[in-house]
Protein backbone atom coordinates (compact mmCIF):
# COMPACT_ATOMS: atom_id res chain seq x y z
CA UNK A 1 0.00 0.00 0.00
CA UNK A 2 2.87 2.24 0.86
CA UNK A 3 4.34 1.66 -2.40
CA UNK A 4 1.42 2.63 -4.14
CA UNK A 5 0.75 5.79 -2.01
CA UNK A 6 4.41 7.10 -2.66
CA UNK A 7 3.94 6.18 -6.98
CA UNK A 8 0.69 8.06 -7.03
CA UNK A 9 2.51 10.93 -5.14
CA UNK A 10 5.66 11.28 -7.18
CA UNK A 11 2.42 10.92 -10.67
CA UNK A 12 1.14 13.80 -8.66
CA UNK A 13 4.43 15.96 -8.42
CA UNK A 14 5.76 15.19 -11.81
CA UNK A 15 2.15 16.72 -12.83
CA UNK A 16 2.74 19.67 -10.62
CA UNK A 17 5.81 20.05 -12.32
CA UNK A 18 4.54 19.68 -15.63
CA UNK A 19 1.68 22.29 -14.67
CA UNK A 20 4.19 24.84 -13.17
CA UNK A 21 6.19 25.04 -16.26
CA UNK A 22 3.22 25.29 -18.64
CA UNK A 23 1.60 28.09 -16.61
CA UNK A 24 5.10 30.08 -16.44
CA UNK A 25 5.07 29.75 -20.31
CA UNK A 26 1.59 30.64 -20.54
CA UNK A 27 2.00 33.79 -17.72
CA UNK A 28 5.37 34.76 -20.72
CA UNK A 29 3.15 34.43 -23.75
CA UNK A 30 0.74 36.76 -22.19
CA UNK A 31 2.86 39.31 -20.80
CA UNK A 32 4.57 38.94 -24.71
CA UNK A 33 1.22 39.90 -26.18
CA UNK A 34 0.22 42.47 -23.83
CA UNK A 35 3.42 44.02 -24.89
CA UNK A 36 2.23 43.99 -28.59
CA UNK A 37 -0.57 45.42 -27.81
CA UNK A 38 0.67 48.25 -25.62
CA UNK A 39 2.94 48.92 -28.65
CA UNK A 40 0.60 49.97 -30.86
CA UNK A 41 -0.72 53.52 -30.74
CA UNK A 42 -3.87 52.90 -31.14
CA UNK A 43 -6.90 52.98 -28.28
CA UNK A 44 -7.40 48.96 -27.82
CA UNK A 45 -9.54 47.67 -25.30
CA UNK A 46 -11.99 44.46 -24.58
CA UNK A 47 -14.46 44.22 -22.53
CA UNK A 48 -16.21 40.70 -21.13
CA UNK A 49 -19.87 40.07 -22.41
CA UNK A 50 -21.35 42.28 -19.50
CA UNK A 51 -19.39 45.03 -20.98
CA UNK A 52 -16.51 44.84 -18.43
CA UNK A 53 -13.13 45.54 -19.11
CA UNK A 54 -11.06 42.92 -19.07
CA UNK A 55 -7.92 44.46 -21.19
CA UNK A 56 -6.98 48.22 -21.88
CA UNK A 57 -3.64 48.53 -23.83
CA UNK A 58 -0.81 51.11 -22.94
CA UNK A 59 -2.27 53.94 -25.18
CA UNK A 60 -5.39 53.98 -22.90
CA UNK A 61 -3.82 54.22 -19.40
CA UNK A 62 -1.66 57.25 -20.92
CA UNK A 63 -4.33 58.86 -22.48
CA UNK A 64 -6.10 58.95 -19.20
CA UNK A 65 -3.84 59.44 -16.73
CA UNK A 66 -4.95 55.73 -14.99
CA UNK A 67 -3.17 52.40 -14.38
CA UNK A 68 -4.70 49.43 -16.54
CA UNK A 69 -6.08 48.13 -12.89
CA UNK A 70 -8.06 51.57 -12.02
CA UNK A 71 -9.89 49.84 -15.49
CA UNK A 72 -10.25 46.31 -14.98
CA UNK A 73 -13.72 44.90 -14.23
CA UNK A 74 -15.34 47.97 -14.86
CA UNK A 75 -18.06 49.11 -17.09
CA UNK A 76 -17.28 50.33 -20.72
CA UNK A 77 -19.46 53.23 -20.63
CA UNK A 78 -17.30 54.40 -17.55
CA UNK A 79 -15.18 55.97 -20.64
CA UNK A 80 -17.70 58.95 -20.46
CA UNK A 81 -17.24 59.63 -24.64
CA UNK A 82 -20.18 60.90 -26.02
CA UNK A 83 -20.08 57.48 -28.35
CA UNK A 84 -21.45 55.18 -25.61
CA UNK A 85 -24.63 57.09 -25.11
CA UNK A 86 -25.47 56.90 -28.42
CA UNK A 87 -26.87 54.11 -31.32
CA UNK A 88 -23.22 54.46 -32.61
CA UNK A 89 -21.53 52.68 -29.48
CA UNK A 90 -19.07 49.97 -30.33
CA UNK A 91 -20.71 47.07 -28.65
CA UNK A 92 -24.24 48.07 -30.21
CA UNK A 93 -23.37 48.19 -33.56
CA UNK A 94 -20.93 44.93 -33.38
CA UNK A 95 -24.25 43.22 -32.07
CA UNK A 96 -26.22 44.64 -34.84
CA UNK A 97 -23.96 42.85 -36.72
CA UNK A 98 -21.61 45.99 -37.91
CA UNK A 99 -17.41 45.45 -37.42
CA UNK A 100 -16.90 49.37 -37.92
CA UNK A 101 -18.40 52.67 -37.12
CA UNK A 102 -17.74 55.96 -37.24
CA UNK A 103 -18.65 58.61 -34.59
CA UNK A 104 -17.25 62.20 -35.11
CA UNK A 105 -13.90 61.93 -36.33
CA UNK A 106 -13.09 58.47 -34.27
CA UNK A 107 -12.87 54.87 -36.57
CA UNK A 108 -13.94 52.14 -34.68
CA UNK A 109 -13.00 48.88 -35.42
CA UNK A 110 -14.78 45.79 -33.68
CA UNK A 111 -14.78 42.24 -33.19
CA UNK A 112 -16.22 39.29 -30.74
CA UNK A 113 -13.42 37.52 -28.75
CA UNK A 114 -14.67 33.56 -28.27
CA UNK A 115 -13.85 31.26 -26.26
CA UNK A 116 -11.97 27.66 -26.39
CA UNK A 117 -15.84 26.25 -27.72
CA UNK A 118 -16.45 29.18 -29.66
CA UNK A 119 -18.88 30.85 -27.98
CA UNK A 120 -18.76 34.52 -27.78
CA UNK A 121 -16.93 35.66 -24.46
CA UNK A 122 -16.37 39.24 -25.06
CA UNK A 123 -15.42 42.64 -27.59
CA UNK A 124 -12.27 44.00 -28.66
CA UNK A 125 -12.81 47.78 -29.92
CA UNK A 126 -9.85 49.72 -31.52
CA UNK A 127 -10.29 53.42 -31.62
CA UNK A 128 -8.65 55.76 -34.10
CA UNK A 129 -8.76 58.91 -34.79
CA UNK A 130 -9.02 60.30 -38.26
CA UNK A 131 -9.19 63.81 -37.75
CA UNK A 132 -6.09 64.72 -40.11
CA UNK A 133 -7.34 62.32 -42.71
CA UNK A 134 -10.66 63.85 -42.63
CA UNK A 135 -8.83 66.85 -42.66
CA UNK A 136 -6.76 66.12 -45.71
CA UNK A 137 -10.03 64.92 -48.04
CA UNK A 138 -11.39 68.18 -47.14
CA UNK A 139 -8.77 70.07 -48.42
CA UNK A 140 -8.65 67.86 -51.35
CA UNK A 141 -12.58 68.92 -52.42
CA UNK A 142 -11.48 72.39 -51.62
CA UNK A 143 -9.02 72.52 -54.31
CA UNK A 144 -11.01 70.29 -56.31
CA UNK A 145 -13.24 73.63 -56.25
CA UNK A 146 -10.87 76.02 -56.52
CA UNK A 147 -9.63 74.17 -59.79
CA UNK A 148 -12.75 74.07 -60.94
CA UNK A 149 -13.23 77.79 -60.31
CA UNK A 150 -9.65 78.69 -62.22
CA UNK A 151 -10.98 76.70 -65.12
CA UNK A 152 -13.88 78.32 -65.23
CA UNK A 153 -12.16 81.91 -65.21
CA UNK A 154 -9.37 80.60 -67.87
CA UNK A 155 -12.17 79.64 -70.24
CA UNK A 156 -14.00 83.22 -69.86
CA UNK A 157 -10.64 84.36 -69.88
CA UNK A 158 -9.71 82.56 -73.11
CA UNK A 159 -13.45 83.18 -74.54
CA UNK A 160 -12.73 87.09 -73.36
CA UNK A 161 -9.59 87.20 -75.33
CA UNK A 162 -10.88 85.64 -78.48
CA UNK A 163 -13.60 88.41 -79.19
CA UNK A 164 -11.33 90.51 -78.59
CA UNK A 165 -8.68 89.21 -81.14
CA UNK A 166 -11.72 89.16 -83.36
CA UNK A 167 -12.79 92.81 -82.71
CA UNK A 168 -8.58 93.78 -83.10
CA UNK A 169 -8.69 92.23 -86.66
CA UNK A 170 -11.77 93.96 -88.04
CA UNK A 171 -10.45 96.92 -86.91
CA UNK A 172 -7.38 96.93 -89.19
Amino acid sequence: MEILLSIALVIAIIIIIILVVQLKKAKGNAIMLEQILDAIPLIISATDINKNWIFVNKTVTQMFGKSRKDFIGKQCSEWGADVCRSEECGIKCLNKGKTTTVFQNLRVNLGYIHDAAGQKCGHVEIVQDFAEYLGSIEQKEKQAVMLNEIRDITDEFISLSTDLSKCSTRLT
